[in-house]
C-alpha cells in the first residue's frame, strides 16, 4: 500500500490553485490572469485538472465556464483546503504586519465611502501589506461567502443559518444632506415639506446583480404622500457630491455618510428621520470555512472596531 507521502509526489498541488481561480472567475482567461498565467497554461491546467478529477468540472458557455456538480462539492471543501495549507505554511504566529492577505467585502454602495475609508487608514499602520478588494452587494450573498468569493459581507440582511456567523454593527437611519450655505441651513425648524422645495440627487446600482440598502427614506415618502424631484442619478457618489456643491439639490444617504472628514467638511445634514420604524439593521456576516484562520479571525476584530466606532459615533 503506498504512503500518503507516494501518492501526492504524484500529484501537482498548484492545479488546486487553478481551480480554486477557475471557481471563482468561471472564465480561463480572467483566471489565468489572476495567476500571471498564459491562457493556454490554464487550458492545459484545466486539462489536468479534469484528469486528475475524472470529470469535466466546467462546460462552456456564452457567459462563461459553468461548474459541474462535482466542481460545485469540491468549491467548498477546496476553499477549507487552501486555508488550511497557509495557516501550515504561515506557521503558529500571526503577526499582522506580515500579512499579505487580501479580504474580499461586500458592501451596500452607499456604504463603502464611509464605512470602508477608516478601516484602510487604520490598516496602513496595522497591517500595511494587506490588499481590501471591495464587491457590490448581490442576492447570492451567502453562495460567495461559502464558496471563499467573499470572506466577510457587510449587509442589512441576517443569515440565520448554522455555517454563517452574524455580528450586528448598528442601526442605519436615512438623513437628507445639503451643502453648507444652502438656504435650508438658515431655517431654524426644518421640516420634511422645506426639504421638498428644492431637487434631490439620487444614487444608482451599475451592477444589476447588486442588492441596495433598503431606502427607508422612500418608504416614509410613500406613506406620507410625498415625492422626490429627482435632478440626477448616478452610480457615482462623488460625482453627485460634486455637483451638490455647485448647486441646491439634496441627497437622502445613511447617518454616517458625513463621518469622512471630506465630505464634512462640505456638506451638513439638513433633516434626519430618527424615528425607530425607519432604521436598518446593519451585520457583518462570514462564513464557518474560516474560522480557524488566524489571519481571518483578526481581520474580523479590526473589522467590527472599525464600522461600529463608524456607526455608533455618528
Amino acid at each position: 500500500m503506498r504512503s500518503i507521502e507516494q501518492q501526492l509526489s504524484r500529484l501537482d498541488l498548484n492545479l488546486l490553485v487553478s481551480l480554486s481561480t477557475l471557481l471563482k472567475e468561471r472564465n480561463v482567461s480572467r483566471a489565468a490572469e489572476k495567476l500571471y498565467l498564459s491562457q493556454p497554461a490554464m487550458s492545459r491546467a484545466l486539462k489536468k485538472l479534469r484528469i486528475m478529477f475524472d470529470d469535466p468540472l466546467f462546460h462552456r458557455e456564452t457567459s462563461g465556464l459553468r461548474p459541474t456538480v462535482k466542481a460545485q462539492e469540491l468549491e467548498i471543501e477546496l476553499a477549507q483546503l487552501l486555508n488550511s495549507i497557509r495557516d501550515f505554511i504561515e506557521g503558529d504566529e500571526f503577526k499582522p504586519k506580515n500579512c499579505t492577505k487580501t479580504f474580499n467585502i461586500s458592501i451596500p454602495s452607499l456604504m463603502s465611502y464611509p464605512l470602508l475609508l477608516p478601516l484602510i487608514n487604520e490598516l496602513e499602520n496595522l497591517a500595511p501589506k494587506v490588499v481590501i478588494a471591495q464587491h457590490s452587494s448581490s442576492n447570492t450573498t451567502g453562495k460567495e461567502l461559502e464558496n471563499g468569493t467573499l470572506d466577510f459581507s457587510i449587509h442589512v440582511h441576517n443569515i440565520n443559518e448554522d455555517s454563517f456567523s452574524s455580528t450586528f454593527l448598528g442601526q442605519v437611519y436615512p438623513v437628507i444632506i445639503a451643502r453648507k450655505g444652502h438656504p435650508l441651513t438658515k431655517l431654524k425648524d426644518i421640516k420634511i415639506e422645506d426639504c421638498l422645495q428644492y431637487k434631490f440627487v439620487d444614487v444608482v446600482y451599475d451592477n444589476p446583480n447588486e442588492k441596495p440598502l433598503q431606502n427607508p427614506a422612500k418608504r416614509f415618502l410613500e406613506e406620507h404622500n410625498l415625492q422626490l424631484r429627482i435632478a440626477m442619478k448616478s452610480g457615482q457618489l462623488s460625482f453627485l457630491t460634486e455637483v451638490m456643491k455647485n448647486s441646491d439639490h439634496l441627497l437622502i444617504s445613511n447617518h454616517f455618510l458625513l463621518q469622512s472628514a471630506d465630505l464634512k467638511k462640505d456638506f451638513t445634514h439638513v433633516y434626519t428621520m430618527y424615528e425607530s420604524m425607519y432604521a436598518v439593521n446593519v451585520y457583518l456576516i462570514d462564513h464557518q470555512r474560516t474560522h480557524n484562520n488566524k489571519a481571518h479571525l483578526w481581520f474580523k476584530q479590526v473589522l467590527i472596531n472599525s464600522l461600529k466606532a463608524t456607526i455608533l459615533s455618528s
